[in-house]
């Protein structure tokens, strides 16, 4: 059995014993059964990335924490979304036609942007564990900055500099990578 197929039996069973929990988590925050599936759906992305690169040794508390922030950011933006018009349809809107190839090209797309982010974590961990911890529960957790500077044991302003030189570093290394993730 390769090792992708034993990393992709470890999230199946994490998957299949917190599925519920992160769930109901959002739910609570959200309200909203679709929404809460959505934030679901993330959150297990998200750990499926974050357990390539690290070993999590409570996927309970981690999918917790993740689930919790993802649908407190949901609601918080939430409030900013337009509603439509009676005679009005969400394609119409967002002037978007749907089509076969835009979702292929889409999904292709968003299969890119996860081998390149693994690339660049990759990277970063190597150069740096606290950039790398640093960039994880600031952006993959969306851990809100001065609590993730007291966890770290250090100040706001230094969280800051740090996020922003691991920034400048990958920028710097992977120009490509990074441009094409930004756009995402």
């Amino acid at each position: 059995m390769g090792m992708e197929s034993k990393r992709r039996e470890g999230f199946e069973a994490v998957y299949r014993e917190y599925r519920e929990l992160v769930f109901q988590t959002a739910i609570m925050y959200t309200h909203n059964p679709d929404d809460a599936e959505d934030i679901a759906q993330e959150a297990f992305i998200r750990y499926y990335i974050y357990s390539a690169h690290s070993v999590v040794s409570n996927p309970k508390n981690w999918l917790s924490v993740i689930s919790k922030n993802l649908s407190y950011n949901h609601v918080k933006h939430a409030k900013h979304e337009r509603l439509l018009n009676e005679d009005e349809s969400i394609e119409e809107m967002m002037e978007w036609e749907h089509d076969t190839a835009d979702v292929f090209f889409e999904n292709m797309w968003k299969r890119e942007i996860v081998e390149y982010t693994d690339r660049i974590l990759d990277a970063v961990k190597i150069r740096n564990k606290r950039w790398y911890d640093a960039l994880i529960y600031a952006y993959c957790m969306e851990m809100p900055r001065r609590e993730l500077a007291d966890c770290m044991g250090i100040t706001l302003d230094a969280l800051t500099s740090m996020l922003q030189r691991a920034k400048n570093w990958i920028r710097e290394n992977y120009r490509e990578e990074y441009d094409h993730i930004t756009r995402a």
